[in-house]
């Protein structure tokens, strides 16, 4: 018959309070391995919620892309539908100058700038990467872009289009001036601007360090003639 072994162990025993020190240090470690599974799983739920919340994120965005475009073509459709033919060529034209202005602003110097006889650099697209321009340089590129054909000076361009009366002067019609009185041309003229509403011109002269907006007031005592190009 076996018999039942049986070890005791006193209390005060370094073996006993050894036992007694790893069995508490176990179930420390099992407590702590457990809080570890909680908070790895609690993270693997934040990672999934960020996921899901990064994801839902850019559905939005691109629902919100994809709207404001639509939103864009249907403002383009209903401009081109209620806008006269004149006024869209002028506003593209306005537009491509405004935008020459706008880069040269942003650059913080003279990006393009006025140069009496200069011309822009242009890229295979047709698209300035540089160069100068002098006014009727500016005028003729501009038009140019937009199917209208403007001779190279000043004077020549003056002779463009159908004269109007200041009174009636709309965006998009072009202006020659006498601004030194030095010229032997006829008349004088020496200058073109462009005429784009709201009593602005934009143009390019030596004083303006390069292409600059202004208001026409300041020029109407040098119009020589205004001339209406864009005639749809």
């Amino acid at each position: 018959m076996d018999q039942e072994l049986v070890i005791t162990i006193d209390k005060d025993s370094p073996l006993f309070q050894a036992a007694t020190l790893l069995l508490d240090n176990s179930k420390s470690i099992t407590a702590l391995s457990t809080k570890v599974a909680d908070m790895q799983m609690q993270l693997n739920d934040a990672q999934a919620q960020t996921q899901s919340a990064v994801t839902a994120s850019a559905a939005l965005k691109t629902l919100v892309d994809t709207q404001s475009k639509q939103i864009d073509d249907l403002k383009h459709q209903v401009y081109v539908l209620t806008t006269p033919a004149w006024e869209q060529d002028a506003d593209a034209i306005i537009s491509t100058a405004t935008a020459l202005y706008n880069a040269h602003m942003e650059s913080g110097q003279t990006l393009y700038p006025y140069v009496f006889g200069g011309n822009p650099k242009l890229d295979a697209d047709g698209n300035v990467i540089g160069g100068s321009f002098d006014c009727s340089a500016l005028t003729q590129y501009c038009y140019k872009v937009h199917g209208y054909t403007l001779p190279r000076t000043s004077y020549n361009q003056a002779k463009q289009g159908t004269e109007v009366a200041l009174t009636d002067i709309r965006k998009g019609d072009l202006i020659a001036l006498d601004v030194t009185s030095s010229r032997s041309t006829p008349n004088g003229i020496d200058h073109v601007q462009i005429y784009i509403g709201d009593g602005k011109i934009v143009h390019t002269n030596p004083s303006g360090n390069g292409i600059n907006i202004k208001d026409l007031s300041d020029f109407t005592s040098k119009i020589v003639t205004i001339r209406r190009i864009i005639n749809k």
